[in-house]
Order: C-alpha cells, then structure tokens, then sequence
C-alpha cells in the first residue's frame, strides 16, 4: 500500500461487520469489537487495536499481513500505522487514517511556488476505494483530473471558479469555491492532476493555493472563504477502503452457522422473553477460550463427563475460571443448554455457582464459570479420605448453604426457579468448602401467577418426587424430596471405585417416613459415619421426614428447611455436652481421621466415570441410578 507523503485525514471502510460485541472505545467513530486476539497487545498509544486487525507485523495477532498494524513507540504517545498511512481511529466499519492531499501555490504574478501530487496506490491489497467517496476541488480558478485503475480506464474531474470571496458561500460545493463529483465502485488506486485557468492571479488576495482529494461525501464540510487560507484538510477528510478477505467471510459464515446450531436464535428468543442479566453476561470469542484453555490442553481437564468436559482457564486478567465445554447436541439437549443459561444469568447467590460468560460461535456450545476447586460432596463422600473432614457441623452447614440457596432460587421476588436435581453430585466445594449449587440444565422458571407446572419428567431416579414422578407436576415442594438427606449421606462405593450396588435415595434417612422409631434409627447401622449428640440426630430426622412426606403439600417450604437448620447450627456450636451424651454419641470417625476442615485434600477420581468430579456433567437418565454424578 503505497501513498504520496503529502497528508490530509483519511477514512478506511470495512464491509464486513465482524462484531457482536457491543463495546465502544473511547478513540472510535462508531462501535467496535475492542477484543483483540488472546494474549495480543490491545492498544497502540490512543488507539484500540481490535481484530482482525493486530499489533505487531508477522506477530500473528492479525487475520493476515495485510490487517498487520505497526506501533511506532518513537512518538509520545505512540502512533499505529498501516504500512506508510498513519491510523487515527477503528470502527466496525472504518478506518480513520491520513490520507495524500493535491496542492499548488501560486505568487502574485502567477508563479508556482509550492506542488504537491496526490495518488494513492492500494496495489494487490484486501482494501479498494468506496463508491462513497468523493473527488472534491477546492479554489476559485482551479480545475482537476482524477485518473485510476488502467483496467478501466476512469478519469474524471470538475471545475471551480469564482472571482470574488464574497460570493463564496459556507457549506456550498456547487462550482464556487467547491467542486465535487462522484466516484465508481472497486476502484484500488487513483492519481490527481490540479491545474490552474489563470495561475490565480485575479484570485491570489484571497486565495493564493488550490487543493484537491478524494474522501468521504459526509466526512468534509466546506467553510467558505476560510478553507483558502488555514484548510486543515488533513483533519477534516476521511477517506473510506472497503476491504475484502475470503478466509475471514468464510470464518464469518462459520461462526453465524455455529451460533444458530448452538441455540442463538432461540436464546434470543428467551432474552426477549424473560428479564434477566443475559445482556451483562460476556460473550467471549472461540478464540479468547482456545487461549484460556491453552488450545484445551489435555492438562487442564479437571473434570469428564456425558455432555462434555470441563476444563480449567485462565483468562488474560489472571483470573481462573471452569470452561465447560458441551459435546454435540441435539435440538432437545440444546434446549437445555440454553435454559441452564437463562436460569444462571437471574441467579447471583453465594451459594450458587456463578455464570461469567458463554461461547456460541465455535462447533460446540461453550459455558465459562466461576471455579469451584473442591470438587463434588458426591466425590469427598466416595472418596478415600473425604470423610475426614466431615464431622457433624460440616454436614449441618453443608445442608444449611444448600437449603438456604434453594430457598433463594423457590423465592417469589423474581420467577421462582426449581432445580429438579438436587443431590450430592451436583454440590460443588470452593477452596473453603462453601457449598454452590450447580447443574441447572433440568431446572425450570416458575411463572410468578402459577405454584406448579406440568412437565415432562427429568431428574434423577432415587432422588425424584414420586409426587412429580407420578403426576409430571413440578412444584417448589419436589425439591424438598431430593434436597434432603444429602449431607447427611452415608452410602460409601467400594474402595475399588465400583458403583454402589443401592439405586436408593443416598441419604441418611431415606426410609425414615416409615412407621419406625427415630430412636431405633439413631443407634443403627445405618448411621454409621454421623457424628452428633440422639438429640440432633433426632431432630434431623424428624425433618427429613417432614421434607420426605409423600404428598408434597405436607412438606415444609425450603425457607423453614434452612430456618431449622440454622437453629440447628447455633445449637451445634453451643451444644450441651457430658459424658453421658458423649457415650450416645455414635460416629465412624476413628481418632485418626479426625483432622481440620482445610488440611486433607480428597483423593482425585475424576479417571472413574462413574465417579466424575465437578460441575456435573453427564446427562443422567432416569434409568440411572441414583449415584451417578452428572
């Protein structure tokens, strides 16, 4: 791309729209994608450089080496330049740039003392000039050619005279003063040739120089008489490139056919529908994940499962996030990948595990969490090890956290959200063992004018509501069945790794609605593992049962489920305690693993399948049994 020194501000059009992000630098004319390509420098002194356009000549931040921008770091602040042609301003669609402006000056007598050529040659560039330009001649006895592209032979021109700067009128380019004429379209290099009638000698008092440049017909404004003596064109002109790239339409293409196939339409459908923080959400490119992930390197797996694999990520603000990404789905699954969006981004909880951001533009769906180092309650159940730090109070706030943050999710204060599948394998444990819930795939929004709604079934068998298993009526009450017990749980896989051979609910006191004594259950064999004073456990069970009622009705509402267990937490810590009591006390817990909440670290399973780790995966069945993980 070359260009004659001599400079006036120019305007570079890009066809393509190559954005969706709605972002808007300070430097810009319109908006534009401010993202560059991971782990590329972003800004060159003023200017945001976004892609496809990078920093760096061959640094590989750009689409190609014709999209490559030079950061000349010898000025303060640094300037950005295309080749030769120094770059004011990126938009969506334009490129703000100087730009070579014809010139000649005459004496009094008729003498040429200053000239100037102006040609611009894009050669076999991606970029040609767009028919939106304009040839403009500025002076009062000037007349000028404009010669390009020898293919197709084009010339053109206009006239412009007057003799007195009275007459010359502001904002006028109609042949006094001004001139313009139009451009054709496709044109890649042009040449200008300004010539005088009279050498503006009639004219010289108030206009001694004559100019003349293509740019763009919006972009320029003619000031009258004032632009004969202090022009400034080169702030004042822009001049519009289209620019063309096969392999870039192509990937365009690409990535519409993947949003589309991935669910975009219908999630647009869902934002237009449902008031949440969908917009907020970022929308991060296939390309920035590749870079999180180091191109999903087999090392930062933490996590398979049915529906995908989840891998840890670092984004270029040092912050670590799970990356999960969906294996192919088909229209059912790709509805309930668009619903767990929907439902995550009107969650903002503690005890929720929270959505930063989603990908719809690569082959499979891709959803950016929060990271949850910990690993599933399922896992530190099952695992060699995880028991240890399991004591009483560790279940009852485990428990507390859980009802708590599905009391939030039952809240009426926006669509109340029920989650369908609660269970051990879908609690995640951050760094400090706080509880967030996670998997909301089978997870419905409750209308604000309904307590129930009739679905097909979904969820987990041994954990399902055989209210909502019999009748395919959901209420907030269906996860009061499936919530309970799992804290409290006991069942332990083989040390094989082996599924556990019970397709029951998992919890504690799963059979406690039968006509049996609490006290008898207490002492059993099927406590093993629960440390606590009869009393406590008593009371326990006493509330599962109440949440295990057969008819949903009967059963508490979560918020008195995690009210109860609060109370029961502030006993725990103060409890009243002798001797007596301690001989009552049952626990599996030998003196040797009792350890701190924070130094034993659970055993990795994630090799076994049917042990799988966080943010639940696999896509159970109901012909699953109950402790499989997700």
């Amino acid at each position: 791309m070359r260009q004659k020194p001599a400079r006036t501000c120019t305007n570079i059009a890009l066809t393509s729209v190559t954005s969706t992000d709605n972002t808007t630098a300070t430097t810009t004319i319109t908006k534009v994608k401010t993202i560059a390509k991971p782990g590329c420098q972003t800004r060159c002194g003023n200017l945001t450089v976004p892609y496809p356009f990078g920093i760096g000549l061959g640094s590989g931040c750009s689409i190609g080496e014709w999209f490559d921008i030079s950061c000349n770091t010898s000025f303060y602040p640094p300037k950005p330049f295309l080749g030769s042609i120094e770059i004011y301003g990126i938009s969506d669609t334009q490129l703000r740039v100087h730009n070579a402006v014809a010139k000649k000056c005459y004496n009094r007598t008729g003498g040429l003392v200053h000239e100037n050529t102006s040609w611009t040659d894009l050669g076999k560039t991606p970029y040609s000039f767009s028919e939106a330009n304009t040839f403009t001649v500025i002076g009062c006895d000037d007349f000028a050619l404009i010669d390009g592209d020898d293919q197709r032979n084009f010339t053109s021109g206009c006239v412009s005279l007057w003799s007195k700067a009275e007459d010359v009128l502001n904002g006028s380019c109609s042949g006094i003063g001004c001139c313009q004429t139009s451009m054709p379209k496709g044109l890649n290099n042009y040449l200008t040739s300004l010539s005088s009638l009279k050498n503006h000698m009639g004219v010289w008092s108030f206009d001694p120089c004559s100019y003349a440049f293509l740019g763009e017909l919006n972009s320029f404004t003619f000031r009258g008489a004032s632009d004969f003596s202090d022009p400034d064109f080169k702030n004042r002109t822009w001049l519009k490139f289209h620019w063309r790239s096969t392999g870039r339409r192509k990937l365009i293409k690409t990535k519409e056919k993947f949003f589309q196939q991935n669910g975009g339409l219908l999630l647009k459908q869902q934002v237009s529908s449902n008031e949440g923080g969908v917009e907020s959400t970022k929308v991060f490119t296939a390309e920035e994940l590749e870079k999180a992930t180091n191109d999903y390197a087999e090392e930062r797996i933490v996590d398979r499962g049915g529906s995908g694999t989840v891998y840890k990520g670092i984004l270029p603000n040092k912050r670590v996030v799970a990356i999960k990404k969906s294996r192919l789905m088909d229209e059912s699954q790709i509805e309930q990948f668009i619903n767990e969006m929907i439902i995550l981004t009107q969650v903002n909880h503690r005890n929720v595990v929270k959505l930063i951001g989603y990908c719809l533009e690569s082959e499979v769906p891709l959803l950016v969490y929060e990271f949850v180092s910990n690993g599933t309650l399922f896992h530190h159940i099952h695992s060699r090890g995880g028991m240890s730090w399991l004591s009483w109070e560790n279940r009852l706030r485990i428990a507390t956290e859980s009802a708590g943050a599905l009391a939030y999710l039952h809240s009426p204060a926006s669509k109340p959200i029920i989650h369908r599948d609660v269970k051990s394998a879908n609690i995640l444990l951050d760094e400090h063992y706080t509880t967030k819930i996670s998997y909301f795939r089978s997870s419905r929004l409750i209308p604000l004018d309904q307590e129930q709604v009739t679905t097909l079934v979904q969820g987990t068998l041994g954990y399902l509501d055989p209210e909502y298993l019999h009748t395919s009526r959901l209420t907030d009450k269906s996860d009061l069945w499936s919530g309970s017990g799992g804290a409290f749980n006991r069942e332990k896989a083989p040390l094989s790794g082996e599924k556990p051979r019970r397709k029951k609910s998992s919890g504690v006191f799963h059979h406690v609605h039968e006509e049996k004594p609490l006290i008898s259950y207490s002492r059993a064999s099927s406590v093993e593992g629960i440390e606590g004073t009869l009393e406590q456990l008593q009371i326990v069970a006493e509330l599962v049962k109440k949440c295990h009622n057969l008819n949903g009705e009967d059963r508490p509402a979560m918020k008195e489920v995690a009210m109860e267990l609060e109370g029961l937490r502030k006993f725990t810590k103060h409890p009243w305690v002798n001797q007596h009591d301690h001989e009552k006390t049952l626990s599996l817990l030998g003196e040797n693993e009792r350890s701190d909440l924070y130094t034993v670290q659970p055993s990795p399973l994630n090799n076994n399948p049917d042990i799988s780790g966080q943010y639940s995966l696999d896509s159970i069945q109901l012909m699953f049994p109950a402790n499989s993980p997700r």
